[in-house]
């Protein structure tokens, strides 16, 4: 296949995820580099071709030049602006929502690569999400794989006098979910989204000393997030 071709081949998934012309801008440069310094010198050790000075002095250029290039890789995801940007909602408002909302979904890569939503309870605070869940399950064998997932809140909807049609907000995050390993963090978490959801006069301690031992508790960090105002007419 002509080198046309390939660069056709590798360019066209660009349409449908923003973030390969990035990476492909600089991964293509680090191969073709390694190629070119491997036929050069193959040619010189094998082939017997002259070792001047100034080929060596630009091998030694491109070998730099192709070591800069792949430490100065960035693994940063390049998130997709919103569509509708007259809709989108400020961070603060995204993080009063957050902050109220009763229950979202969690998005995690579930067996055979399944998308895996589950509602839960969640409690956002100090810029990130918290969540309790079983030692053992879908959602942890899923996040030991696979650390990455999305999390969505949509706010109660609200309907103007006269009006049947509603308004709606939402938010979603994008991010890496940790299994919480210290046992001081995972307790003060528990009783922090205990707090949230328990009635007044409930007695935490009791169900912390029942419960805690069972209860794994996971921390969402917040990577992107946005939110949406919607009309629903």
């Amino acid at each position: 296949m002509s080198y046309p071709g390939k660069i056709a081949i590798f360019v066209h998934p660009q349409k449908e995820t923003p973030g390969i012309a990035a990476a492909l801008g600089r991964a293509y440069p680090v191969w073709t580099g390694i190629g070119a310094i491997g036929t050069v010198l193959i040619g010189i050790l094998v082939f017997k071709e002259p070792a001047s000075f100034w080929r060596l002095f630009f091998i030694f250029t491109l070998i730099a030049s192709v070591i800069g290039l792949r430490f100065g890789m960035s693994n940063e995801m390049t998130f997709r602006p919103m569509r509708r940007f007259k809709q989108e909602l400020p961070q603060k408002e995204c993080e009063e929502i957050l902050t109220h909302a009763y229950r979202g979904f969690l998005s995690v890569i579930g067996n055979g690569g399944y998308p895996y939503a589950l509602p839960i309870n969640f409690l956002y605070a100090d810029g990130h999400i918290w969540f309790h869940c079983a030692l053992q399950g879908h959602k942890m064998d899923a996040i030991k794989v696979c650390d990455k997932a999305c999390f969505t809140v949509i706010d109660d909807p609200v309907k103007e006098e006269n009006d049947w049609w509603y308004h709606v907000r939402s938010v979603i995050c994008f991010g890496r979910v940790r299994v919480v390993s210290e046992d001081a963090e995972r307790l003060a978490m528990l009783r922090k989204l205990g707090s949230k959801y328990f009635p007044e006069g409930y007695d935490m301690e009791a169900d912390m000393v029942k419960n805690a031992p069972h209860a794994a508790m996971l921390d969402f960090s917040i990577e992107h997030m946005s939110g949406k105002r919607v009309r629903e007419k």
